[in-house]
């Protein structure tokens, strides 16, 4: 599910289109819960048969972020915008048929990231970089993949139709899954334009200090799967 809250420009008459763009204003704060669970499966063939082996293993991870706009910079190709992210709440747990000594402690790294902050610049392209403020807790300061995926949904507007849409117009986008198990994954979405409608005024106190929304016209109602 997509809910696009976003300027609508050019907004006039029954059959306008409009034009969704996220606006990021410095000073604005977002919370978001997430929770990931994956599951894989293997098999080792070898001469001898391992009836001990694992076969099935999970990881569970359960985040609360906070997203806190500090700067956006206009340039040619969009906006790019500097982030601090502060886990509120981070940690994971891994299930397994068997103990393997050769894998990796998988949630540790987001157990480390309880209570940390981490700041990172977004690109027009929704790429990811500058990370500073985990040096000390995950290699090379840039924390786990699943952690900060998300946030190029932020920049989701880039996937609706260039000419703007019209209440009612359907349309289909994809884009690859980046650091996925398994190469060539990509989320497929279709969604409906259903209407519009103003967003609503939201105390400062009940934003976490974030921007009081105005009393323009504002896009709602892009949805998908």
């Amino acid at each position: 599910m997509l809910a696009a809250c976003a300027l609508a420009a050019g907004a006039s008459g029954k059959d306008a289109r409009v034009r969704l763009a996220p606006k990021f204003t410095a000073g604005e704060r977002l919370v978001y819960e997430i929770e990931i669970q994956t599951v894989t499966a293997g098999k080792t063939v070898s001469p001898i048969m391992n009836t001990e082996g694992a076969t099935e293993s999970s990881l569970t991870i359960g985040m609360r972020e906070r997203l806190e706009v500090l700067s956006v910079n206009s340039q040619p190709a969009g906006e790019s915008v500097k982030f601090r992210l502060t886990w509120e709440d981070s940690h994971a747990d891994a299930m397994s048929d068997a103990l393997d000594p050769t894998v990796p402690n998988a949630p540790a790294p987001f157990n480390e990231l309880q209570g940390r902050s981490v700041e990172f610049t977004l690109a027009p392209d929704g790429g990811l970089s500058g990370f500073k403020g985990l040096e000390d807790v995950v290699p090379g300061g840039v924390p786990p993949i699943e952690s900060v995926a998300w946030i190029v949904s932020l920049i989701a507007a880039r996937q609706f139709p260039a000419d703007g849409v019209a209440a009612g117009q359907k349309w289909q986008a994809e884009r690859p899954i980046n650091g996925a198990p398994l190469a060539g994954l990509f989320w497929q979405t279709q969604s409906t334009y259903d209407h519009d409608e103003a967003c609503p005024a939201v105390a400062d106190d009940e934003a976490g200090g974030g921007v009081e929304s105005s009393e323009s016209t504002r896009g709602h109602g892009a949805t998908g799967n």
